[in-house]
């Protein structure tokens, strides 16, 4: 099946149950069951009565195209962190996660004190360029763990 290119506006809508089933299909793609861990019971669990942050569901048209979370800046820390994004399967390579990147970092204004995050983990090579190609930058503190890389985004 050949994929239709979105449109250029996105829709960010919260994460629904209803939203489950075709999400949990993508990883039938290795590439992202490789990057990102399963989405069982508890995860939906968690994501639907989330407090401290919010996962969206992404939309180009009808077409759910994305998904990603976010951690909202806390007292302990005054960044946005990007938990996890995923990108339909059938659109890889089309810029969609680049899309949707930038939508969500436009979607919440953040002021001034406040920035982006992303964790990599040290092998995700792929996953370390798509936010190197859309300007995030390795923050100070390179390595915050054996396995993880620190991204940092802030808007000028």
């Amino acid at each position: 099946m050949i994929a239709k290119p979105i449109s250029s506006q996105l829709t960010f809508k919260k994460f629904k149950r209803e939203n489950y089933e075709e999400y949990r299909s993508w990883y039938n793609n290795e590439r992202i069951k490789e990057a990102l861990y399963d989405v069982e019971g508890e995860w939906l669990a968690h994501v639907l009565n989330q407090k401290d942050g919010i996962q969206y569901a992404v939309y180009g048209e009808q077409t759910l195209v994305g998904v990603v979370g976010v951690l909202f800046p806390a007292q302990d820390h005054p960044y946005s962190v990007i938990t996890d994004i995923a990108v339909n399967p059938a659109l890889f390579r089309k810029g969609v996660g680049s899309q949707i990147l930038s939508g969500l970092t436009n979607l919440h204004a953040l002021g001034a004190d406040y920035y982006w995050v992303a964790f990599v983990e040290v092998d995700n090579e792929l996953a370390q360029r798509f936010f190197e190609k859309n300007g995030w930058r390795q923050g100070s503190d390179r390595k915050v763990a054996d396995d993880m890389i620190r991204y940092e985004f802030r808007k000028t």
